[in-house]
């Protein structure tokens, strides 16, 4: 092989892996830039700490579309009653030339006492969260922590709830999250529940 075919191959190969790379991105990247349109929809049929938000997404283009959604991205509700909520999954789907999906996303509460999402609530993605609270919804993200406990570790960061309210019925997984916020806040860690404390086990 001559060096000027090799070097057309290598260069058209780094083209190529370039623009397969191209080809993830974020919502409002790929939105912005008309390949998909979409809608994140609140649901009544999860709790406001697992899927509580559907993401129903449209490829705009003739090629395969690739779209991340990282743990610890924030969704603004349009109605400023309901919660606001930070993703706690990592999501990567490829969507087909002007195919449709339907994907529930994994999200949690960002503000204690706001109302749950409901059917029909508009949801948007604004920013990634910073600091602590994105470093503990890529905990969550890791360690599979999609349960009421982790929920109540996001309301110490966001709502400053106490960190003796990071409660179940896994030991471990509580410890965790426990000396985790208490990293984080430099809270002390709260005592041992009692044996006969049912909340806190």
């Amino acid at each position: 092989m001559n060096r000027l075919l090799y070097a057309v191959l290598i260069c058209t190969g780094l083209l190529f892996a370039k623009n397969v790379a191209a080809n993830n991105y974020r919502l409002n990247e790929a939105a912005s830039n008309h390949l998909i349109s979409y809608a994140l929809d609140g649901s009544s049929n999860s709790t406001h700490y697992q899927k509580p938000v559907v993401l129903n997404i449209t490829n705009n283009t003739n090629g395969i579309i690739k779209i991340e959604i990282p743990a610890g991205s924030l969704l603004l509700a349009n109605d400023s009653s309901l919660q606001n909520l930070i993703t706690v999954t990592n999501e990567l789907m490829a969507i087909g030339p002007y195919m449709k999906k339907c994907l529930p996303l994994s999200a949690m509460c960002v503000q204690q006492h706001d109302a749950a999402p409901s059917d029909g609530k508009k949801y948007i993605p604004v920013e990634m969260a910073s600091g602590p609270l994105l470093a503990l919804a890529q905990l969550i993200a890791e360690k599979k922590y999609n349960d009421f406990a982790a929920q109540q570790a996001l309301w110490c960061l966001t709502d400053n709830a106490p960190i003796a309210d990071i409660s179940g019925w896994n030991a471990a997984e509580v410890s965790d999250l426990q000396k985790f916020v208490s990293k984080v806040t430099g809270k002390p860690m709260p005592p041992p529940p009692a044996i006969d404390d049912a909340d806190r086990k």
